[in-house]
């Protein structure tokens, strides 16, 4: 690997964050490139003890957003935001947003993953959807 870079919001050494890299700059400024991808690209592997236990392509990936889509963001009032309390890192919580994005719609994500705070900030969303 020539550089690993990740979207999560805590420092890894050796890594990079998202937002650290310049793939917007001028080819001389910097050299860091992400390739392209395609749909039959992992985009999700899972690991148990060290072993692959799962893995997700983009097509699969992107298949299960438009089901989530369809099936349970599509038909409730779309100015309301989709209040988010999955992890992105989880395929479900990923293909949640993927699918909220791609509808439009606003995805309020929490700072915290304890109850009380989420059941008392839901209220102020005034979102429909919880997932």
């Amino acid at each position: 690997l020539k550089n690993v870079i990740h979207t999560g919001h805590v420092s890894i050494r050796g890594t990079t964050k998202f937002k650290e890299n310049m793939l917007y700059t001028k080819k001389s400024v910097s050299t860091l490139r992400i390739p392209g991808s395609e749909g039959s690209s992992i985009a999700i592997e899972c690991f148990k003890g060290g072993d692959r236990v799962a893995a997700l392509t983009n097509h699969e990936l992107a298949t299960k957003a438009k089901e989530i889509w369809q099936n349970y963001l599509n038909g409730s009032d779309k100015t309301l935001p989709v209040f988010l309390t999955l992890s992105m890192q989880y395929p479900l919580g990923f293909a949640t947003f993927l699918a909220s994005v791609h509808g439009m719609r606003k995805v309020f994500v929490p700072a915290t993953y304890n109850l009380a705070k989420i059941a008392k900030s839901f209220s102020h969303q005034k979102s429909d959807v919880l997932v």
